[in-house]
């Protein structure tokens, strides 16, 4: 491969007299000086501190990830001379990063007042801005911004928006917040559903830890491996637990990556090699268990789950993860929030959408839960739309069949049924139907059900749109 093509970046950073050289991500070289650096920023003071090298390079080139156009307007801010003016609010995110990044701190001063400057035009692009650079002050001023902007208002004035988009989540939610937790926009629609304004309101928020911290002197779990007279090898788990085990059983579970340390350590237990995995106890005695087949899954702690699969994958467990997965499938009916984002984030978009629909028979719009700290916003975007188009959907199901207020009474349980969005509408036997309905309706017991099951029939086929929603979302 040929080495790429290098060029120069515009004046003053072009000097051949400059000590240094930072060259970007598109391959423009930055000739700077050190001493500019060092004072402005405390990661290249302590950089250039370092000793140098024997033979060092007649120019040293530093290589840095951000783009020509980004490292220009940040050297700008630095460099005596003028500042750059920013248009773009896109590049002004880049560089308030960069400059975070860096250590330069007072063009990181510079780059907030420039952020601030686009509150009156583009609020929610501010907030999701600063929440993914965690700066909660500008997040604030951008979450008051936007309530009190006349397009925020005339949100908030509509009774029952069809359309999503005119929702206040619909029309509160920008591109820009994909790339911030959907904890952080939960937080934004609570803010704007209250008044007053709460006082010193949080956003940024801070991301769930898979690793629980352990109580000292705390008593770990124990696993009753069959046969363990017969067990080969020793798992020790990053909290100082040891579990004996047999390595086929290991092996037979696709576990094996657990083994992987074997080799290279000369610990040992009662004549047993010593594995040492970064696994918790708690943790890693279920993953155990679930490799040895007479044991069957019972956690139905959501966290706890989470933490297993996060093990799970790290280690490569497809078969574990499979056993965990349709453990999510059966606790489904029981927490479907949680665990709609624990499928988002390992990716089951048929384990996500059967959580939605169950979510959206219900209200969500004050309905949280800590995994929301790790999934993306556009996640928690797509269920509310979704929820959306359910009680839309269903909203005009209920006013087209229901104008025969008799005809709704006896074909309630037809609704009921719906709701549900089940895959399929099951029609109820004729047997139940005419212990259900008595003659007083005046309607012949076969009308009655040749009404329920058109009914039934235009249902599903509103259900189905849900279905397409949801691929449209995905």
């Amino acid at each position: 491969m040929s080495p790429p093509t290098l060029s120069t970046a515009r004046s003053p950073f072009d000097n051949a007299k400059a000590d240094t050289i930072l060259q970007t991500s598109d391959n423009v070289q930055f000739h700077v000086r050190s001493a500019i650096l060092s004072e402005a920023s405390l990661v290249f003071c302590g950089m250039f501190s370092l000793p140098e090298p024997t033979n060092p390079p007649e120019t040293p080139v530093i290589t840095v990830t951000e783009d020509s156009r980004t490292m220009d307007a940040l050297l700008r801010l630095c460099y005596p001379v003028c500042d750059p003016v920013f248009t773009d609010l896109s590049l002004l995110e880049y560089v308030w990063e960069a400059a975070r990044k860096y250590g330069f701190d007072y063009a990181a001063e510079k780059a907030g007042r420039a952020v601030k400057t686009f509150l009156g035009t583009s609020p929610l692009r501010v907030f999701a801005i600063s929440c993914r650079l965690g700066v909660e002050d500008v997040a604030g001023l951008a979450a008051i911004a936007w309530k009190n902007s006349d397009t925020f208002k005339s949100l908030s004035s509509l009774q029952t928006p069809r359309k999503f988009e005119g929702t206040l989540a619909g029309g509160s939610y920008v591109t820009e917040m994909k790339n911030i937790s959907s904890e952080a926009y939960y937080r934004l629609l609570s803010f704007l559903r209250t008044n007053p304004n709460p006082q010193n309101p949080r956003f940024c928020g801070t991301s769930v830890s898979l690793t629980v911290r352990q109580k000292s002197q705390r008593v770990h779990p124990t696993f009753d491996v069959p046969s363990r007279a017969d067990a080969d090898c020793v798992i020790r788990a990053s909290d100082g637990a040891e579990f004996f085990v047999h390595k086929l059983m290991i092996r037979s579970a696709s576990a094996e990556a657990l083994l992987a340390g074997e080799g290279r350590s000369e610990l040992r237990v009662d004549d047993l090699p010593i594995v040492e995995v970064e696994i918790q106890s708690d943790i890693l005695v279920e993953l155990l268990k679930l490799c040895y087949p007479t044991n069957t899954l019972l956690v139905d702690d959501c966290a706890k789950i989470r933490r297993m699969l996060h093990a799970a994958s790290s280690y490569k467990m497809a078969k574990i993860v499979d056993i965990i997965r349709k453990r999510v499938m059966d606790l489904l009916d029981m927490h479907p929030l949680p665990l709609f984002f624990i499928a988002i984030e390992q990716s089951w978009e048929d384990v996500a959408e059967a959580a939605a629909k169950r979510i959206a028979t219900g209200a969500i719009k004050d309905l949280y839960t800590p995994e929301m700290k790790d999934v993306s916003a556009a996640a928690y975007f797509c269920l509310l739309k979704y929820c959306h188009q359910y009680s839309v959907i269903v909203s005009d199901a209920v006013s087209r069949y229901s104008t025969d207020a008799k005809l709704w009474k006896q074909l309630e349980f037809a609704l009921d049924s719906a709701l549900l969005i089940s895959d399929s509408i099951v029609h109820v036997p004729l047997p139940i139907v005419e212990s259900s309905l008595s003659s007083r309706n005046g309607s012949s017991i076969h009308e009655v059900v040749a009404k329920s099951e058109a009914m039934a029939s235009r249902m599903k086929r509103d259900m189905s749109q849900l279905h397409l929603a949801f691929e449209a979302l995905r």
